[in-house]
């Protein structure tokens, strides 16, 4: 997992549980990068990795 504050889940978890904190949007698009888990809004472009 990424070391500090930098959009991680452990850090910055979801406001409401599966939806973006930015726009409310249960749209995401998600990969693996670099060995971690990384989820992005499609609409509110909020990112984590998770």
């Amino acid at each position: 997992m990424p070391s500090g504050p930098d959009g991680n889940y452990a850090y910055y978890p979801d406001k409401v549980s599966g939806l973006c904190d930015n726009c409310n949007s249960a749209y995401f698009k998600n990969l693996v990068k670099g060995g971690f888990f990384l989820r992005e809004c499609r609409e509110g472009r909020m990112k984590k990795s998770i």
